[in-house]
């Protein structure tokens, strides 16, 4: 009986450490695009989540949001760059939304070149970007603390995070709202209109984001013991 009770756990530690040999293994990669997935702008940091909850209803929008927020955020934290590091933060998140401000412009005219009528669709959450995390926080706080290459391979991860989450959300809520794709509706396809709704946006962020965490909780091979502690992802030998 007592080799019978041993052997559960020892399956368990050895899942264990096959997840963080999986993890040491993919240490360096994962890190590289740990803003594509593991650090994910929206489902890990919940920021920009207000613009994913309440206008990330249909596959269009979504795709729309998606590209103005790779342009704003991708131009300006590359030409606030060259900010010098010594000028205080809070006035270093000033330049860079001024910066965005100005870039703003033309970037909304070459989403509305490709998305047609995003800025009426989109509402206030279209120049709303000017301000966002990335550019307003983590510009300072992150990217610009790294040398040129690997903060824009950091930067790109983050802002595809963004892309892709919201374009998936995006498309789930207007196929099960409306039974369409991108506008075009399905034929007898059963719809819940309920979805198109913020609160429905704020339920599936929420569980595509704890599905996230416990993505991070099983690489570290931590969950079972310590699941208050997303840190183990990034030191699983501790």
């Amino acid at each position: 009986m007592s080799r019978n009770r041993r052997s559960p756990d020892k399956n368990n530690n050895k899942k264990r450490k096959n997840r963080r040999s999986f993890y040491q293994r993919h240490k360096k990669f994962l890190t590289q695009i740990e803003g594509l997935f593991l650090s994910n702008t929206v489902l890990e940091r919940g920021l920009v989540v207000a613009t994913v909850i309440i206008r990330g209803n249909s596959l269009k929008n979504a795709v729309g949001l998606g590209l103005a927020f790779a342009l704003l955020s991708f131009f300006t934290v590359c030409v606030t760059y060259v900010v010098p590091t010594t000028i205080p933060n809070n006035f270093r998140a000033i330049i860079n939304t001024l910066v965005s401000a100005g870039l703003f412009i033309p970037v909304a005219m070459i989403t509305n070149l490709i998305i047609t009528d995003i800025s009426v669709s989109a509402g206030i959450f279209l120049p709303l970007l000017i301000t966002n995390s990335l550019i307003v926080g983590l510009s300072s706080s992150r990217f610009h603390k790294k040398r040129f290459v690997p903060m824009m391979v950091d930067l790109i991860n983050h802002v595809l995070g963004f892309a892709v989450v919201i374009c998936f959300v995006g498309f789930l809520r207007e196929l099960v709202g409306r039974g369409s794709v991108w506008g075009a509706v399905i034929p007898n396809f059963p719809t819940i209109p309920a979805v198109l709704l913020p609160f429905s946006g704020f339920i599936i962020v929420g569980l595509f984001a704890a599905v996230l965490k416990k993505i991070r909780f099983r690489l570290a091979g931590e969950g079972e013991e310590n699941p208050e502690n997303p840190e183990n992802l990034k030191n699983p030998e501790n």
